[in-house]
């Protein structure tokens, strides 16, 4: 196997769910959630999880996102951001559509032959005026290309795949840069976690799109995408990530222990109800 990088991430402390956990134990719980398994301390199996990229967002919001690094990387990698993107994940409404198109960016290129999964927790968008519009969103994506000035779904950024959250709670993915191979995959509320896996052991590649644990669409490519980036995004609504991750899947004889990753994902990451007050 092909191994980017390997993050070897201990168990966190015992805790009690409900209870409130310092940052750097958040970080611990959400950097084995986002791999999807717990590693023994001094251990490394021959299964383990990849961790490319993982970002929790625990900086100010008076800090730009821009320049900074994700908790996790392979190298020495930064944030390619817009402005209006601060280090705790926020991003202002903005309604105008000429400014308020917005990007962030890590370099990634896919080696054949493996499976990654890309997500993010993301609060449902905030819209003004009520979110009658279709261009009030946040989103995922892998990108060909980093212009922070647009939307990750246009030109030149390429992204293939890709989805959205709406402030209308629609969950909408596509297969294209623009609105190419769009699908409305439901509505939602609240804080949601979005995922796109792409698998490129055959010839032609497939994705995976879910919402929380839940597959929502499948999808195999006619041409396989370029993929220079990973991605997230805004289109003028206010946004709010919690946390954003890359990882090369597990072979499938560890895939089960995904399932605690994910729940435990799913609480850590919702760190209004666990007394974070930097947002």
């Amino acid at each position: 196997m092909n191994r980017i990088f390997q993050a070897t991430v201990p168990p966190p402390p015992p805790f009690v769910f409900g209870a409130t956990l310092c940052r750097a134990c958040r970080g611990a719980v959400l950097a084995a959630a986002a791999a999807g398994f717990v590693c023994a301390v001094g251990f490394e199996s021959a299964h383990a999880t990849t961790i490319i990229y993982s970002e929790i967002f625990s900086g100010s919001g008076s800090t730009d996102l821009n320049g900074q690094a994700p908790q996790i990387r392979p190298g020495t990698e930064t944030w390619n951001a817009s402005p209006v993107f601060k280090a705790n994940g926020t991003a202002a409404l903005n309604a105008d559509p000429a400014t308020g198109e917005n990007s962030s960016f890590l370099p990634f290129a896919p080696i054949v032959g493996q499976v990654y999964t890309l997500s993010a927790s993301l609060a449902q968008p905030l819209a003004n005026p009520p979110p009658d519009s279709q261009d009030w969103w946040g989103a995922i994506a892998f990108t060909s290309g980093s212009n922070v000035n647009t939307s990750v779904g246009k030109d030149p950024n390429f992204a293939s795949p890709w989805m959205l959250y709406r402030a209308s709670g629609i969950v909408r993915t596509f297969t294209g840069t623009g609105g190419t191979g769009g699908e409305d995959e439901g509505t939602f509320s609240g804080t949601q976690t979005l995922s796109i896996t792409l698998d490129t052991t055959a010839a032609q590649w497939q994705a995976e799109w879910k919402v929380g644990s839940s597959t929502v669409r499948t999808q195999s490519f006619t041409t396989n995408p370029t993929i220079n980036y990973v991605a997230f995004g805004r289109a003028q609504a206010g946004v709010d990530f919690d946390s954003f991750a890359l990882v090369v899947v597990p072979e499938p004889g560890t895939l089960p222990l995904a399932g605690l990753g994910v729940a435990a994902a799913a609480w850590v990451v919702r760190r209004r109800g666990l007394g974070n007050s930097s947002r």
